[in-house]
């Protein structure tokens, strides 16, 4: 039997999202170490803080997660990612409002473009996906 290849719109996004979880994740780690350091010399940091940088830690797993399981043909990664990137985007879009700078931002292009290639190679994937 043929092994069936990952079409490629789907691979691109894949370690699109792969990368910014990646990222995502490293962050939070760094600044987590920052706020742990600054809590040992005495410093008061408040705890939403940690809880923020923990959350965004955990959304940065889900979606390397996500792009890991997109890499395996799984269907279920699919889904994730678009959910993810989809609240992402909408939440980029209400703080773009409510800061005043209009209604796109370059961060928000980092978002819709690998929406848009798992959207547009939807039907190549659901193929090839178990």
């Amino acid at each position: 039997m043929e092994k069936v290849s990952l079409p490629t719109k789907t691979k691109i996004a894949a370690y699109w999202v792969n990368l910014m979880g990646g990222i995502t994740m490293a962050v939070s780690i760094v600044f987590l170490g920052f706020l742990f350091y600054f809590r040992t010399k005495g410093k008061i940091i408040p705890w939403t803080y940690f809880l923020g940088l923990f959350l965004g830690f955990l959304i940065g797993y889900l979606a390397f997660w996500a792009g890991l399981q997109l890499l395996r043909k799984k269907k279920l990664g699919w889904w994730v990612s678009i959910i993810l990137l989809s609240i992402s985007y909408l939440g980029g879009i209400i703080q773009s409002k409510l800061a005043g700078k209009g209604l796109f931002s370059f961060d928000d292009l980092l978002l819709i473009i690998p929406i848009i290639f798992l959207l547009i190679d939807r039907k190549n994937f659901l193929k090839v996906a178990t």
